[in-house]
């Protein structure tokens, strides 16, 4: 006997057959005029609009036009290794490559990259042979801004709410 899914999730797959996905970004202002920048990846982009002007509003903020934000935003590479004899090679290395700055801590160097340089400022890292602890690719707003707790408080609930949405795959602020 063939071994076949339950009704209920052979339907559900079923249903995904010619599913189009896209991913789309939102601009918008959060409470006291944050800058939001939401990620989503939707197969229906009529109801991810409507879910998130919906949320931002009841938030106490609201959806912008493409462009309204999105310029103070900015995707960097971001890696981390452990400190070792090979120090020196690793920071020559990594300035020769491109990369935008370099802090030493206790115990990690920590790169930032562009995104364009990110991948190869990573295998040249990793072929040096040290221990690269972290490394990521994330989203940063350039003009950053602070707001008071109470604010603070409605951004950080608002937040929650988006991404507590299945659409909703990142929000980034310009909150210090």
């Amino acid at each position: 006997m063939q071994n076949e899914a339950p009704e209920g999730i052979q339907r559900s797959s079923d249903n995904l057959q010619g599913v189009q996905f896209e991913n789309i970004t939102f601009e918008g202002y959060g409470p006291g005029g944050v800058a939001l920048l939401i990620e989503a990846l939707t197969d229906n982009r009529n109801r991810t609009v409507a879910t998130i002007r919906l949320l931002l509003s009841k938030g106490g903020g609201s959806l912008g036009e493409t462009g309204c934000v999105g310029w103070m935003f900015e995707k960097r590479g971001f890696i981390a290794i452990k400190r070792s004899d090979k120090d020196k090679t690793v920071i020559e290395n990594a300035v020769q490559r491109g990369a935008t700055k370099i802090v030493e801590e206790e115990g990690l160097i920590l790169i930032e990259t562009t995104h364009n340089d990110f991948e190869e400022i990573l295998e040249s890292i990793t072929k040096i042979g040290v221990n690269v602890s972290d490394s990521f690719i994330d989203t940063i707003a350039s003009d950053m801004i602070e707001i008071d707790n109470e604010t603070a408080e409605k951004v950080d609930a608002l937040i929650e709410r988006l991404k507590e949405d299945e659409d909703i795959q990142n929000v980034y602020t310009n909150v210090k």
